[in-house]
């Protein structure tokens, strides 16, 4: 990044997020189980040492007895911490919320589900209100119905619509590695290669903006601000990027009024739609 100059057109990176290594076997999805180990903020301290900063956001399983520490240091140094890829209770949820934790990592996905005498982690996403819950509206991870529920447990202005995209999305269907693991791309979905689970997405977020409306959960104004000014307020970037203010650069998008996308610009330049 330090060597953009001027010219560059691209994404702008305004941090780094950890999406594990801190979670357990039980909902590692698409996670090499390898990788998988309790929180510490020894190796957090180390990793934003070498990111010269950079990590704004760290995800983790808070079942883990090390986690409400780790959550607590690092909003005490401004680093959201997200909760996901978990078993935990509700009550082991709601006391890393109670730490810290401020986000769900994409919500219903990777996830103790809800029970009437269990609410699990998704339980908590529903019921505190300060927090932010991710949701991946590719409508194949979770159903509209499921992403209904959702916006009005927690209301529009918490919800942040995110893709959950791997690096192959935009290429066509075959096979491609994610994470060191085998995967499968089709049927615009990515699979692990024993197709046991879904390993992510090949969403964009213009196309997940404009299925939130087409299924009428929200209004056109609201999914544009559920992808931009939430995501940003949600992980606390939303100081440089996420609206469009005086001194801001100039990244939109253009949508038509059936909410189909039609032109982007970045640093105020046209550049192509795919």
């Amino acid at each position: 990044m330090d060597e953009r100059d001027e010219g560059f057109v691209g994404a702008r990176i305004p941090g780094i997020y950890l999406e594990g290594p801190f979670f357990t076997e039980k909902h590692k999805g698409a996670q090499n189980p390898k990788y998988l180990v309790p929180p510490s903020y020894d190796d957090f301290a180390e990793w934003q040492r070498r990111a010269r900063g950079l990590i704004r956001k760290s995800a983790l399983a808070p079942e883990y007895p090390e986690a409400p520490e780790y959550i607590s240091r690092l909003a005490a140094e401004g680093v959201v911490t997200a909760l996901g890829h978990s078993d935990a209770t509700y009550d082991e949820s709601i006391a890393a919320v109670d730490a810290g934790a401020t986000v769900f990592v994409h919500t219903y996905n990777g996830m103790r589900g809800l029970h009437q005498r269990e609410p699990g982690v998704l339980g908590c996403a529903m019921t505190t209100d300060e927090t932010y819950a991710e949701l991946i509206c590719d409508g194949h991870h979770v159903q509209p119905a499921a992403c209904a529920a959702l916006v009005r447990a927690k209301g529009w202005d918490h919800v942040v619509l995110i893709t959950d995209c791997l690096a192959c999305g935009g290429m066509p269907e075959g096979n491609y590695m994610s994470g060191g693991l085998p995967v499968v791309m089709k049927d615009d979905l990515c699979y692990l290669a024993d197709m046991s689970s879904i390993a992510g997405s090949v969403l964009t977020l213009a196309k997940g903006v404009k299925n939130m409306v087409d299924w009428g959960i929200v209004t056109p104004e609201q999914a544009i601000r559920m992808g931009s000014e939430i995501a940003a307020r949600s992980v606390g970037v939303d100081d440089v990027c996420g609206s469009m203010l005086p001194g801001r650069n100039a990244d939109f998008n253009v949508y038509a009024a059936d909410m189909s996308l039609t032109a982007t610009y970045v640093g105020g330049k046209l550049v192509p739609v795919a």
